[in-house]
């Protein structure tokens, strides 16, 4: 790879690959503003008390009532020390509750509490928003396209993107 020599700000010279990427097409480039983007709707139309994978946790488990945590890992891509600290947060809350399996007595069962379904079903509205207004430069045919690709992008990954869930900051 050849150098090219370039003055930064402070008057120095650095050393800059000649054939460096653009960094605005690069995948992590777009997924982080994808990310921003979202998280800036999310907080004007949804809220700041609830995050996007706390909603993802709900809607499992409205979808899915009394599943236990390894389960409920796999329908929403997280590994298990993710999803522990977020049912323990979100059961701290008055979201979910857990009760124990009668068939195995080490396996705890969540589903929604009332708080919890009440929480979902005021969100529900403004996560139907923030998609309207993040697809709406697109046709309905490229935003199907681009919903399919995106799952095939991501899906073809063996974890489906836990490990990269494990590190978020906003649980």
């Amino acid at each position: 790879m050849s150098a090219s020599k370039r003055t930064v700000a402070n008057g120095t010279a650095s050393a800059v690959p000649a054939n460096l990427p653009d960094f605005h097409t690069a995948p992590g480039h777009l997924f982080r503003r994808g990310r921003q983007l979202h998280d800036a709707l999310w907080l004007v139309h949804v809220s700041d008390e609830l995050t996007p994978l706390q909603y993802a946790v709900l809607t499992a488990l409205a979808l899915e009532p009394d599943i236990d945590q390894r389960t409920l890992g796999e329908r929403i891509a997280l590994d298990k020390s993710t999803v522990g600290d977020i049912v323990n947060r979100m059961y701290g809350r008055g979201l979910i509750a857990r009760q124990t399996s009668p068939q195995d007595s080490r396996r705890n069962l969540l589903s929604l509490t009332d708080n919890g379904r009440s929480v979902l079903n005021e969100a529900a509205p403004g996560v139907e928003r923030i998609g309207s207004e993040i697809f709406s430069a697109l046709t309905p045919e490229e935003r199907d396209e681009l919903l399919r690709l995106m799952n095939k992008l991501l899906y073809s990954h063996t974890n489906g993107g836990a490990e990269s869930d494990r590190n978020s900051t906003r649980r």
